[in-house]
């Protein structure tokens, strides 16, 4: 087993809902680690068995989902080796709440004092969103309150004006704009003692034989410590046992309330005894040191003490007699004048009387009851020496029964019976234990008898609509007392039906999982809760319990290895609980499931797992089956879940080990393998959940020019990153002067070690232009606008003053909060800044958009063509080159060849790709033309189009002023808004939609045959697109997700396409740009068509494959090619065009006319 704990825990909320939890290995594994036990719990008061928990993989990371938000988590895992389990780490807090900070770090004191205690902290590891302030609170054991404070952003803090003496309990939380985070656990802290020094020079004289005179000074005046506000003085009889003093009965306090009064006459003492004094001062904090004790012993002038004897007398039925005698006190120190005698039930106020006589009687004494009885003699000085006396009566019968008896179900078909002692006085003696009676109103022959020693009884099995009778009654060892009047309970009319099919096996050392048959109801189900305990009692407030939503199987966790449990089920209606099912017993050994499930080789994609074969059953088939539900704050701040829905495999019953592919980054899935055995039931499967590896960010939007400020500052605005691949640790602001060093460089290129030395303070001379960071930003910390140059400093980064004359470029650099792993992703580089461009605008600058409003409700006033660019860029290269694809395709592949011209001066290289035919004159027939003249909008106003022959000059005429032109040409495009998308957005197509934000038009989708049963069938995200002189001649499809692989080469069938045209990879920067849709080898079977792979041509720029294709139950054989582009750069253009008008040229040689 591990030695030690996993290391260094850290917990961040990713969203309301979802947090991530990441460890380091424990010091000492003591072998290999097989796996991690991550527990988590609302309520860290609750035994660990009853928190909730997940068995990860030894993956050192994990995301834990559907939690409550708003809410404070406790976290502790725990690893694993083959023999078992290790220490748990210590308690960790989370907050389920967007960019509020995690738990701030070591808590601790540095220095404690009589009124204060100094703290000291280390900030969050995850600060949210900017700390504005620490909450501190604390509370004391002195007078009882709770206290909270909140104070200034640092990592130390006095806290005075506390109690001396005292144990306060403090815990430490940091606040953002957003809201409190977790709090650390509580530290225990005692303050040192601060309390008055002992009295001076006390002396002590005896006054009588009952009555002493103390006399004292009060402490030094550099001891007191505070206003006296009075004295206590102690007083303990003693008694020397040879050498040793010995102290007898309780010490007695006596108190002055006076401080400036330094004596007092202590009386109620016995005769001739000694006794130890000592007296303390009295301050506003509390009770002072004691002084040196002084002795003293009282006269004996008074009666010693006489000898006593008690005697019970004959028995009464309801109460007892005693006759007391008592011996003449052997020294009386004159004339005997009489006794005192005092009795009483014991701790209780005494009764006295004043006889004459040795011996008296004492009727009406309770039965079962400790009385103390006390007699002293009396001469002429007083009361002399008391004897002490004990007695307990003899039990009788209880006089009444059981009080306060009150009933509830705990399901419709159990009720618990509950009830308190009968009164004092009636009981007669101690409780040994109770009967109830229990049977149905009407039938006698049902009576069941129950004793037991508790105040509370269980039934269950009643039946529906009846009604039942009960009576109590409670016994002493004398016996049984008077029955409870009679109570009757009605049971319910109707009860809802037991669940039938209880059936539960174990799936692990420490989990079973519990399925059952659906409960048919007129009232709806809501849930079900599952009772499950060691010892089967008939008290179900002694069973654990579990409560799931409507489902037909729950797991039980966190249970004891090889123990046997017994398991119940009760449907749940909004009214309650209905009958609860038979028990069933299952044995915490795993014998039909398979076991030591484990993930290997998990990384951003893919997963390896192993198991070995169950105990006992012989499967014919594994089957594996995987699903998760995702969560993430993406690019925009809005929080989304992306449903990964179930994906299973069946295996030959040798399989120990099987790879999945096609995963996501960062993706926490529940992975299950169950063993199928040869009848085919069910069987529970076993179960892991393995996380992904995180993932370079997606691609960002460029940052953006908003204006300068005070011709000495830029402000711009900055984007953020998608969360979808991992959480974001940071952002680096890199600014790029314009140089010829720089100048051809992307992003990319700039390596941030070779940055970070620019970027400190002195680590660059001002006239250097080299690239530099000028801020980092925290988390999702990063501004939405910035004032660049203004000479700040972010997180150690200086904000450099910019000079005139000088141009920049920015891009920003997202990176990805994984250890040992430097994944990061950069924007694209801005426009061009200079000091000497347009001032900002008037008004307030622009804001973040406000995620949870509308856009058009979202106060950014941003010109709206850079907003339209801003959502393009976000749609990423690919669709930038499916659009010049596109444009270049209208361009060379047409079905009416065009008469050759001769082609204008160009470069030789271009030339001969550039050659083409020249259209013809427009027709009014032709369909471009037409909608041209009839359906114009202002975008085609804007571009007529270009004669071929033209189309060089127009580029060199696009290319003017550094571009700006092509750069105008791309903002103008329309972004199609006032299309609808209804389609795309039905929850059942949604995860047929690879981006969000990449959508298929409702008016021009490509429509599938429907398939009979099954919603969205028809649907695929895929649009039509006009050809130059024919409707709907292309189609413009996203790249195929793995569960729609099937829906893309059903649409190739059914539109009976010859050519597919690819213009990405299917992997780019570790982020998947398309799934592999077609067979590496061989042939595969997509849904309901089969694809043959007959050749492959690997080319410099591009691959074509020829595929054959067939549809189940058809003879109809089709051959396919694939044109797939591989040089296009992941940002960016080619360097030069001639690989892409070569590529176009075969694809249109390809097309068929």
């Amino acid at each position: 087993e591990p030695g030690t704990a996993p290391r260094n825990v850290a917990v961040r909320p990713l969203s309301s809902s979802t947090m991530v939890i990441q460890w380091d290995e424990p010091e000492t594994p003591n072998g290999q680690v097989t796996g991690y036990k991550v527990y988590y719990t609302m309520n860290p008061q609750l035994p660990m068995n009853s928190w909730d928990s997940r068995m990860v993989d030894n993956n050192q990371l994990t995301t834990i989902s559907e939690l409550t938000p708003h809410t404070i988590y406790t976290i502790r895992v725990q690893a694993f080796t083959s023999v078992g389990p290790g220490p748990l780490s210590g308690p960790v807090l989370v907050k389920t709440q967007q960019g509020v900070p995690s738990q701030p770090g070591n808590l601790h004191t540095t220095d404690i004092g009589e009124t204060s205690v100094s703290l000291a902290w280390s900030k969050p590891m995850h600060a949210g969103e900017n700390i504005v302030s620490y909450e501190l609170y604390w509370n004391d054991t002195y007078a009882k309150e709770k206290n909270h404070r909140r104070i200034p952003i640092s990592e130390s803090y006095t806290l005075s004006n506390l109690y001396p003496n005292t144990l306060y309990y403090i815990w430490l939380a940091a606040r953002s704009q957003r809201g409190e985070g977790a709090t650390t656990p509580p530290i225990h802290v005692r303050t040192k003692q601060y309390v008055p020094g002992h009295p001076q020079d006390v002396k002590v004289r005896p006054l009588n034989s009952t009555a002493v005179h103390v006399q004292w000074k009060p402490p030094a005046e550099k001891n007191r410590n505070g206003v006296i506000r009075g004295y206590h003085i102690h007083v303990q009889e003693t008694k020397e046992d040879g050498k040793n003093v010995v102290n007898l009965n309780e010490p007695m306090r006596f108190d002055v309330l006076d401080g400036a009064m330094f004596e007092l006459n202590v009386t109620g003492l016995q005769p001739d005894t000694n006794y130890n004094v000592q007296v303390a001062a009295l301050t506003r904090k509390g009770d002072g040191d004691r002084s040196e004790p002084v002795s003293i012993k009282t006269p004996g002038g008074v009666p010693n003490r006489p000898t006593i004897t008690i005697k019970v007398l004959d028995r009464e039925p309801d109460d007892v007699s005693v006759e007391l005698e008592w011996s003449r006190p052997t020294q009386t120190y004159g004339d005997l004048l009489g006794y005192r005698l005092r009795y009483g039930v014991k701790d209780t106020v005494l009764n006295e009387m004043i006889l004459q006589v040795t011996s008296h009687k004492i009727t009406q004494l309770e039965r079962g009851v400790e009385y103390e009885f006390r007699v002293a003699g009396q001469n002429h000085i007083g009361f002399g020496q008391e004897t002490i006396k004990y007695l307990l009566t003899p039990e009788g019968m209880p006089a009444a029964p059981p009080a306060n008896i009150t009933h509830r179900f705990q399901t419709p078909d159990v009720v618990c019976i509950q009830w308190d002692p009968p009164p004092r006085p009636k009981r007669n003696g101690q409780i040994v234990r109770y009967d109830v009676q229990f049977q149905k109103k009407l039938d006698q022959t049902t009576v069941i008898d129950r004793n037991t020693t508790h105040t509370k009884a269980v039934f269950s099995n009643l039946e529906e609509a009846s009604e039942y009778v009960f009576r109590v009654r409670a016994h002493t060892k004398s016996g049984s007392g008077p029955w409870s009047e009679k109570s009757v309970i009605t049971t319910e009319r109707d009860m809802v039906r037991a669940p039938m099919g209880v059936r539960a096996v174990a799936t692990s050392e420490q989990s079973v999982e519990v399925w059952w048959e659906t409960v048919p109801s007129r009232t709806a189900i809501i849930a079900y809760q599952i009772f499950y305990t060691m010892t089967a009692v008939e008290d179900l407030d002694q069973w654990h319990t579990k409560t799931v939503p409507v489902t037909e199987s729950a797991d039980l966790v966190n249970l004891e290895k090889y123990a046997q449990y017994a398991i119940a089920v009760a449907a749940k209606t909004k009214l309650g609980l209905g009958r609860l099912s038979e028990k069933v017993t299952v044995k915490v050994k795993p014998e039909d499931v398979p076991l030591q499930l484990r993930a290997h080789d998990v990384s951003t994609h893919s997963m390896t797992l192993s198991w070995s074969p169950p105990i006992r059953l012989n499967p014919i088939n594994y089957k594996i089956s995987f699903d998760a539900v995702k969560e993430f704050v993406d690019s925009q701040g809005i929080t989304q879940i992306q449903v990964v829905p179930r994906r299973t495999a069946l295996l030959e019953p040798d399989a120990r080990s099987h790879t999945i592919n096609e995963l996501s980054p960062f993706t926490t899935y529940n992975v299950n393998v169950s063993a199928i055995p040869a009848d085919h039931r069910y069987r529970p499967p076993a179960r892991i959940t393995v996380t992904t590896q995180m993932a370079a960010p997606q691609p960002m939007v460029k940052p953006d020019f908003y204006g300068v400020v005070n011709g000495e500052e830029i402000q711009v605005i900055l984007p953020q990153a998608s969360e979808e691949y991992g959480p974001i640790s940071h952002y680096y602001l890199v600014v790029v002067p314009d140089n010829e060093l720089t100048h051809d460089k992307n992003p990319d290129q700039f390596l941030t070690d070779s940055l970070i030395p620019n970027s400190k303070a002195g680590g660059k001379v001002q006239g250097e232009r080299v690239p530099y960071i000028a801020a980092k930003f925290l988390q999702r910390n990063i501004p939405y606008t910035f004032h660049l140059g203004s000479g700040d400093v972010y997180d150690g980064f200086v904000n450099l003053k910019l000079e005139r004359g000088v141009k920049y470029r920015i891009f920003v650099r997202a990176v990805v909060d994984t250890p040992q792993k430097h994944l990061y992703t950069s924007s694209p580089f801005s426009e061009l800044l200079a000091l000497d461009m347009r001032e900002v605008p008037p008004g307030d600058p622009p804001r973040r958009p406000n995620p949870n409003v509308p856009v058009e409700a979202s106060d950014v006033s941003v010109n709206r063509n850079t907003e339209q660019a801003g959502i393009l860029w976000l749609i990423g290269p690919i669709i930038a080159a499916l659009m010049l694809s596109i444009c270049l395709v209208l361009l060379f592949i047409i079905k009416k060849r065009r008469q050759p011209c001769k082609a204008s001066d160009q470069g030789a290289v271009t030339r001969p790709l550039m050659a083409g035919e020249i259209p013809q004159p427009s027709h009014p027939s032709d369909p471009v033309e037409m909608r041209r003249i009839n359906f114009q909008t202002p975008g085609m106003a804007s571009h007529p189009p270009i004669p071929i022959t033209e189309l060089s000059d127009h580029i060199e005429r696009l290319k003017a002023q550094d571009n700006l032109r092509f750069s105008q040409e791309y903002e103008s495009i329309e972004p199609g808004q006032q299309f609808t998308w209804d389609h795309s957005n039905m929850e059942v197509n949604k995860p047929k939609n690879r981006y969000a934000n990449v959508i298929a038009y409702d008016h021009s989708r490509v429509v599938l045959q429907p398939i009979d049963g099954i919603p969205g069938s028809d649907y695929i995200n895929a649009n039509y697109c006009d050809g130059y002189r024919k409707h709907n001649a292309y189609v413009a499809t996203q790249g195929p997700l793995s569960d729609t692989c099937s829906d893309f080469w059903r649409m190739v069938w059914e539109l009976r396409s010859s050519t597919i045209v690819m213009m990405t990879k299917l992997e780019e920067r570790t982020r998947i740009k398309c799934d592999q849709y077609w067979p590496s080898r061989g042939t595969e079977t997509y849904g309901m068509i089969t694809v043959s792979l007959t050749d492959v041509q690997e080319l410099a720029t591009y691959c074509i494959r020829t595929f054959h294709i067939n549809r189940g139950g058809s003879c109809d054989r089709r051959e396919v090619k694939q044109l797939q582009f591989t040089a296009w750069p992941d940002h960016g253009v080619p360097d030069h065009p001639a690989p892409f008008l070569q590529f176009l040229r075969r694809v249109r040689s390809s097309n068929p006319s």
